[in-house]
Parts: C-alpha cells; structure tokens; sequence
C-alpha cells in the first residue's frame, strides 16, 4: 500500500514490486501511468474545483486570493497537490475570471522564514482576505492567523492534523476538506485480501466522498472518526 508523492519518486518502487510480481495499490494520490491494482481516495481534480467553489463563495466583493504552497527546490512534489490546483484554477477561471490568484512559496527546507514571508506578502497586499492550501499544513498559515489576531482572513486547508483541528477550533481556519484516511486503508487491504486470496477481480477506481469540515461539524467528526478505529 502506497501513497505516491511524484513519478521520480514512485517509479523504482513500482519497478521492483513488477520485477517480483506483488501486487500494489495506491492510498490518496493516484499516478495512473503506474497502474495499480486500485486505488482509493478522493477525485484531486474534482477536490480542487470543490475547494475553488468554496472560497469564491467565502470571498463576497474581494476579487483576490493567495494560494500558500509548500515547494522543494522551488516545485511542488505532490501529484495530489498539483492536480488540486489544477482543477482549482480551472474552476476559478471559468467562473470567476475576474478573480486575481497570488501565489506564496514556502521552502520546505526553510520554515524559519514562513513568517517573515508572511509578514512581507500581507503589507504588500493588504487586500487578499481569502487564501487555500492544497497540502496538509494549512496550520502554518492558521497559526499566523492567531499569533496576529486576524480575524478578517478567509483561510481554507486539507487534511485532519492535530494542529489543523486546533486551528479550526479556535477559527483561524475555516474550513478542512477531509480524507477519511483510516477508512481508505483499511479498503485498501482488503482489496489487497480479495485479489490475493479469493481471487476476486477488484475495480480499479474507488472515489471517496469530499468531506467539509468546520467548527460547527468538527466535534461529530472527530467522534465519528474514534468510533471507527476502536
């Protein structure tokens, strides 16, 4: 079971699990071109469009957003991220062509910086009240949020992290598009069950439902997601 970050990185495991005939599936992130036996997680795409209509709803009059990205060497290495983004812009441009997108690199070997960059962004562009990362670690940007006490910024992440929760609670972060991670795995095994053992034939896309989070949701979410890994 894997989730693949980039082809550069996936392909020499691909290659060796072919040269010994074990069967893979992909979890989150899916690289077609690989051709795992499944896969399961969310359409990333049609993720993007979902995050995109969210935040032009969120954004009112303001014409601007800021897309925070998290790059090695300065290019993103998540093909997950990557096709979010794709189909966020795609959907902003068909919809909302007026809207300005700015985009904010952070280095991920250089966290140190992530404030000042921060810092530097806003008094440049005081207007941007609405921001989106397509990774897990939109606390970075939330956290900022509460350090400096706005409260006029629209902020939109992925993933259920423990400081993303946190953010969400104390609403530096409005929303969180969930995965079901634990569910998606525990899928994945059994299709590995299925093909190995009962030599069933086994559907090669399985999509998993979108999941808005908020701070008026989060707590029956949390307690959904504990019942389930007891």
């Amino acid at each position: 079971i894997m989730v693949p970050a980039s082809e550069q990185e996936t392909e020499p495991v691909v290659a060796a699990l072919k040269e010994k005939n074990i069967a893979y599936v992909f979890l989150e992130s899916c690289i077609e071109s690989f051709e795992p036996l499944t896969f399961y997680g969310q359409d990333s795409y049609r993720s993007g469009c979902f995050a995109a209509r969210i935040l032009s709803m969120m954004s009112g009059m303001n014409n601007a957003a800021v897309i925070f990205r998290h790059v090695y060497d300065g290019r993103l290495v998540s093909t997950q991220q990557i096709d979010r983004e794709v189909g966020f812009r795609e959907y902003i441009s068909n919809n909302f062509p007026e809207m300005k997108l700015y985009v904010l690199d952070f280095p991920v070997n250089k966290p140190d910086e992530n404030e000042k960059m921060m810092n530097e962004f806003f008094v440049g562009h005081p207007d941007v009240k609405c921001g989106i990362t397509f990774g897990s670690k939109v606390y970075i940007v939330g956290e900022y949020m509460n350090k400096t006490e706005r409260d006029d910024f629209n902020l939109i992440g992925y993933d259920m992290l423990e400081r993303n929760i946190r953010c969400v609670m104390n609403g530096s972060v409005d929303f969180i598009i969930a995965q079901q991670p634990s569910m998606q795995g525990a899928d994945c095994v059994k299709a590995l069950f299925d093909h190995i053992i009962l030599k069933k034939n086994i559907k090669p896309r399985n999509f998993v439902p979108i999941t808005l989070i908020s701070k008026e949701n989060i707590d029956f979410y949390i307690e959904a997601y504990l019942k389930q890994n007891n």
